[in-house]
C-alpha cells in the first residue's frame, strides 16, 4: 500500500496502540490517545532494536523527513554507527561561540588589556550583531564582505572614499582590522572542526584601502612653547595633566603612555621598558631613556597612583587597576583650545621627530626612540638597546631643550 500524508493523516485511534508498516523497517504507530509516532526496526549484531524518530505531525516529521531520517539511520548502523549520531546529531557550534571561546583562550589574559579590549569593541560592534546566532559554517564571504563594509556606512563623515580622517586611522583601517578578527575567529573554528574555510581571507583584496594621513601636530618652537605653557596651567586633573608632559617629554605612542605601569619604571636606570605585548610590532620589547624631568614628573605623581598599577590610571579607577580613558589626551588638547587640525594626541611624536632631525640629531637615532618599524626582522630582534647611551644623552637633550624653550624671554 503506497501511503501519504493525507492516508496517514486519516488513521484513526482504537482502543489499543497499532502499528502501521509505510516503508521496509518504517512504521507509524497510532495511541489510543490519537497521538503517532515515528518507530524504526531494524538488525544489529543479530538482534532486532526499535528506534522512536519522534511524532508524527510535529515540525520536520513527516511523511518525507521520516523516511530521510530511517535510511540516514539504517546506513549508519551499517558503517558501524549508533541510532544516536543520527537521532542527536552534534548541534553546530555558532559564530558568538566559536568567537568567545576564541576570545578567551587566545586573547583575554594573553594579549595586553588595551588591544583585548579593543578586539572585544570590534567583535561585539561589527561581528556579533549580524552573526552571533548563525551556525559559523553556515556564514559565507559575500555576508562577512557586507558587515565589513557597513562599518563605514554606520558613521557620519566619511568622505567620497569611504574613509573618515581621523589621523592614519580611518574607517577602513577598522574594516581591515575587524576582517583580520573574523580570520582569526574562523582559523579557530576549522582547528575545533566547526568550519572548513577561512572565508575572511578570500576578502583581503576586496576592501577599500586607506591613505595614510599624517596626524595634526605643533613644530613651530613658538607654538610648542605655548602648548608647554597651557600645559602648565591646564585645569584638569593632575593625571591627565602628567600623562600630557609625559607624551611630549617621551613622545610614545598614546596607548603605550595611558598603559604604562609603574613596574615597568627603572628609577635606578632611568628607563621605562615597553614589554613585548604593549609594543606596537611585537618584536622586542622597547626601552625609553627618561630624563631628569621625567623622573621628577613620575616622583611629584607617586603619592597619587604609586599605589596602583598604573601610572596614568582611570579617574573612576580608585585602585588604579585601569588605564587612564583613550580620549582623555584629545579630550585635554580640546579643552586646552587646540583643534583636531591643530593637535593630536599622535601628534607629540611629529613634534619630536621634526625638530630633533632640525636639531641634526642622527635620523636612526630619532626611528629607534620612536619605535618605527624595522625592516629587516633579524636585526629588529637585537635593536632593541641599540645606541642606548646616544639615546639617553638625546632624550635629556630633548627635554632640556623644552625647558629652555618654554622658559625664555620673547
Amino acid at each position: 500500500m503506497e501511503f501519504s500524508d493525507t492516508k496517514l493523516k486519516a488513521l484513526k485511534p482504537q482502543a489499543k496502540r497499532y502499528m502501521t508498516r509505510v516503508d521496509r523497517g518504517l512504521y507509524l504507530e497510532t495511541m489510543p490517545s490519537g497521538h503517532k509516532f515515528w518507530r524504526v526496526r531494524f538488525r544489529r549484531g543479530g538482534k532486532e532494536e526499535k528506534v522512536t524518530l519522534g511524532e508524527y505531525g510535529q515540525v520536520g516529521l513527516g511523511l518525507a523527513d521520516a523516511r530521510k531520517m530511517c535510511a540516514a539511520l539504517k546506513k549508519e548502523v551499517v558503517h558501524g554507527g549508533t541510532p544516536k549520531d543520527i537521532l542527536n546529531p552534534p548541534v553546530p557550534m555558532t559564530f558568538e561561540q566559536v568567537a568567545t571561546e576564541w576570545y578567551t583562550t587566545k586573547i583575554n589574559g594573553v594579549r595586553s588589556d588595551g588591544h583585548a579590549k579593543t578586539i572585544f569593541y570590534r567583535l561585539r560592534a561589527y561581528l556579533l550583531p549580524v552573526f552571533a546566532n548563525r551556525p559559523i559554517k553556515e556564514i559565507t564571504s559575500k555576508e562577512l564582505l557586507y558587515a565589513l563594509t557597513d562599518i563605514k556606512l554606520r558613521n557620519s563623515g566619511t568622505h567620497g572614499n569611504g574613509t573618515q580622517k581621523n589621523g592614519t586611522h580611518t574607517y577602513t583601517e577598522t574594516m581591515r582590522k575587524t576582517r583580520q578578527i573574523a580570520g582569526q575567529i574562523f582559523k579557530y573554528g576549522i582547528a575545533l572542526g566547526e568550519c572548513e574555510h577561512n572565508i575572511a581571507a578570500n576578502l583581503e583584496n576586496a576592501l577599500p584601502t586607506s591613505k595614510s594621513e599624517h596626524y595634526a601636530a605643533l613644530t613651530k618652537p613658538r607654538d610648542i612653547k605655548d602648548l608647554m605653557l597651557r600645559i602648565e596651567c591646564y585645569d584638569g586633573t593632575q593625571v591627565v595633566q602628567s600623562a600630557l608632559e609625559f607624551s611630549l617629554r617621551t613622545f610614545q605612542r598614546p596607548g603605550e603612555v595611558r598603559h604604562v605601569e609603574w613596574s615597568e619604571v627603572d628609577f635606578g636606570a632611568a628607563l621605562w621598558t615597553i614589554p613585548i605585548p604593549k609594543t606596537k610590532r611585537k618584536l622586542n620589547p622597547h626601552i625609553v631613556p627618561l630624563a631628569r624631568q621625567v623622573i621628577v614628573l613620575l616622583k611629584n605623581l607617586m603619592p597619587l597612583t604609586g599605589r596602583g598599577q598604573y601610572i596614568f590610571p582611570a579617574c573612576r579607577s580608585l585602585d588604579g587597576l585601569e588605564p587612564m580613558s583613550g580620549d582623555a589626551i584629545r579630550m585635554a588638547l580640546r579643552r586646552m583650545g587646540y583643534t583636531k587640525d591643530e593637535m593630536t594626541a599622535h601628534g607629540f611624536r611629529a613634534l619630536a621627530s621634526t625638530n630633533l632631525n632640525g636639531q641634526s640629531w642622527d635620523s636612526d637615532l630619532i626611528e629607534l626612540q620612536l619605535q618605527h618599524q624595522e625592516r629587516n626582522r633579524v636585526r629588529a630582534a637585537y635593536n632593541h638597546s641599540d645606541k642606548l647611551p646616544e639615546r639617553i644623552r638625546m632624550m635629556q637633550h630633548w627635554s632640556d631643550w623644552l625647558d629652555n624653550l618654554k622658559n625664555a624671554q620673547d
